[in-house]
């Protein structure tokens, strides 16, 4: 593959734009004529024979399904709002897309709509899939696409090549990318205030990003500010339609009646991140394990008797013998 992006490098160095349009359907590349070979591929072809059957009923667990064929974690989801797919007329600020990924492969869910996926394949590069999920009665129908996602994913920006690329957007209200305003191309090399316009990012940060926002047109690009702090996207969106929805212990955490917790792990390391990431998502946590000094055991314990500190994660050692009033 780095070859052929070599040739495809001299190639376009000669000035011929209409070549270089379609450079990859040339020989020795040839490609929406050269049959994939990765696994959603397999996957089509065996469900065309009867060979191979999809698991699930539902499109969620259809997509629980495609995510495990393609070894992507459920975990990697990420919320975009911003109408940059082909399913726009679905994706608004109260219904974004979820984008799953790995080394490998990217996945896209709209609810109600159809599984996006990119794939990279041995001989091709990337290969580009819509499927539509069906249900208990039909089974998932896979299409590759060699044309309309090469629209975007196939121009300069991704080296005239069929390729990938992150986009940072103005969405305006409806989640429509405000163009005037411009965007920004995001790799390694950008700068946090320029980064997720379009984006749902929960926890809170101090520093200035673009995601959790809507604009309006201006004369002026806005700049980035402290965005606001999303601790949880469930007053936002439905998020029981999507595999990731709020964790379950925070939801439990959130119940009104839960005055006070204690979290127990497993070791050390774990109750020190645990307790950041509530911290992040809005909860009052902290931390108590063998490695702390007393003076910060001590105080530690004193917020939490104080009734200022709602959630202490612990390991078993540490929180032996503890008597506060409100846990039981």
């Amino acid at each position: 593959m780095l070859q052929w992006t070599s040739v495809l490098g001299m190639l376009l160095s000669l000035g011929t734009p209409a070549l270089a349009a379609e450079l990859w359907e040339l020989p020795p590349v040839n490609y929406a004529d050269t049959p994939a070979s990765d696994p959603l591929a397999e996957l089509a072809a065996g469900l065309a024979k009867g060979t191979r059957s999809a698991e699930g009923n539902t499109p969620l667990e259809r997509l629980r399904f495609v995510l495990r064929l393609l070894e992507v974690p459920p975990e990697s989801q990420i919320l975009v709002f911003s109408k940059t797919s082909k399913q726009n007329a679905l994706i608004h600020p109260g219904h974004p897309r979820a984008i799953y990924f790995n080394e490998n492969a990217y996945v896209g869910y709209v609810p109600s709509g159809m599984i996006e996926a990119i794939v990279h394949d041995p001989l091709l590069g990337v290969i580009f899939y819509q499927i539509d999920p069906g249900d208990g009665l039909r089974p998932p129908v896979i299409q590759r696409d060699c044309s309309d996602c090469l629209a975007c994913h196939g121009t300069a920006r991704t080296e005239a090549v069929p390729g990938l690329l992150v986009r940072s957007v103005f969405p305006d209200a409806s989640g429509q990318p405000l163009l005037p305003l411009g965007s920004f191309l995001t790799t390694q090399r950008s700068p946090l205030p320029e980064r997720w316009g379009g984006y749902y990012v929960t926890g809170r940060s101090s520093l200035p990003h673009l995601g959790n926002r809507t604009f309006q047109e201006t004369a002026e690009r806005p700049p980035a500010v402290a965005a606001p702090a999303r601790p949880t996207l469930a007053d936002t969106i439905d998020t029981t339609r999507y595999l990731r929805p709020e964790p379950g212990m925070e939801r439990i955490l959130r119940d009104a009646t839960m005055k006070q917790a204690i979290v127990f792990t497993a070791t050390k390391r774990d109750a020190d991140q645990l307790a950041e990431q509530l911290a992040d998502n809005g909860f009052a946590a902290g931390a108590l394990h063998g490695d702390m000094s007393q003076g910060a055991r001590n105080r530690t314990l004193g917020l939490l008797r104080g009734g200022k500190m709602q959630v202490l994660v612990a390991t078993d050692v540490a929180a032996r013998g503890l008597d506060v009033p409100e846990i039981t």
